[in-house]
């Protein structure tokens, strides 16, 4: 067994360079033949890019005459999640005394992904503002059952005191 891309030219499908995303193995003890899109080209916004798959088949019976099976795969546009419309998350927490504890949270729900990917929340840059932008190493960004938890101990040092920055990226897994 083994698959190629094609094209369709005319009446009959000719193969095609392979793109560098079009991957294929087979197990011959098995007989089991797999083909993957890893991370395909994004086509533009508003269009999909359609590709298709040859899968040629024989046995020692039929080398001359194989048999063919076609798979087509359309790949669409991955949208990034946003913040949903109705939703607005405050990240103001307003003065802080030195020292003394904060704590803010919002939920992931909160962001869609119009494809229903699975979206994660980092957010690894917390720093003080001004000078050399110091990070706030006294801060822990946490989740737990998609709820995504900024706190921290204000250390007991007017040189922590200033304004902060935090800053989360919302993806997902593609």
């Amino acid at each position: 067994m083994e698959a190629e891309m094609v094209e369709l030219s005319g009446a009959n499908y000719v193969p095609v360079t392979p793109e560098t995303f079009f991957e294929q193995s087979y197990s011959p003890s098995t007989y089991v033949l797999t083909v993957s899109f890893i991370n395909p080209w994004q086509p533009a916004l508003g269009t999909s890019t359609s590709y298709t798959i040859r899968i040629k088949t024989w046995d020692q019976y039929n080398i001359l005459t194989p048999r063919y099976h076609y798979v087509f795969i359309t790949v669409k546009l991955n949208k990034a999640p946003y913040l949903k419309p109705v939703n607005t998350i405050n990240f103001n927490l307003g003065s802080i005394k030195v020292p003394s504890t904060f704590t803010t949270s919002f939920m992931k729900t909160e962001f869609i992904d119009e494809e229903g990917d699975n979206i994660i929340v980092t957010c690894n840059d917390r720093k003080l503002l001004g000078g050399a932008g110091t990070p706030a190493t006294w801060t822990t960004a946490t989740e737990t059952a998609g709820k995504i938890t900024i706190a921290g101990v204000l250390p007991g040092d007017n040189a922590w005191a200033g304004n902060y920055e935090f800053k989360c990226t919302v993806e997902d897994q593609f």
